[in-house]
């Protein structure tokens, strides 16, 4: 979670205008992004800005991903640490879509369900081709790897 020195950083974080500034973007998105749910969908249209010898065309969607994350980087969840003594299991709920996948691994925690990390990755072409079951499927294969740590 941002301190509240870098939370001022963020909110002033001026409206990219070089391949290069979006780069700069992500990288503090990315240091941050166990803590926000669904970071890689929300910023796909981004990331898609960022190829090699691209030239930055700013569009909508850029737009929209770039004020998402400023705002869910400023207000993110608390997580809490994993209590491997505690008899209330871990938990992974996944969903997964046409375009990526996020998962929560949560645990029961005095009477309440507190998020431990958030994960998400964004499919390329041959998963968005794959079946709504065999998207799931994947999703949940990718998200317990991903977890792995945590669940040793």
């Amino acid at each position: 979670m941002p301190d509240r020195k870098n939370i001022e950083g963020i909110t002033s974080f001026p409206k990219p205008t070089t391949v290069k500034n979006v780069r700069s973007f992500l990288g503090i998105v990315n240091f941050y992004c166990l803590h926000i749910p669904n970071c890689s969908i929300i910023q796909k249209p981004l990331s898609a800005l960022t190829g090699k010898n691209k030239v930055l065309v700013w569009n909508d969607d850029a737009e929209k991903a770039f004020i998402k994350l400023k705002q869910l980087l400023v207000s993110p969840q608390l997580l809490a640490y994993p209590d491997y003594n505690s008899i209330e299991p871990l938990e992974i709920h996944v969903d997964s879509s046409l375009t990526g996948a996020g998962a929560v691994l949560s645990q029961k925690q005095l009477g309440v369900v507190r998020p431990i990390a958030f994960i998400s990755t964004s499919w390329g072409v041959t998963e968005q081709n794959y079946a709504s079951t065999a998207r799931e499927l994947e999703g949940l294969r990718w998200a317990v790897k991903k977890l792995a740590p945590f669940l040793r």
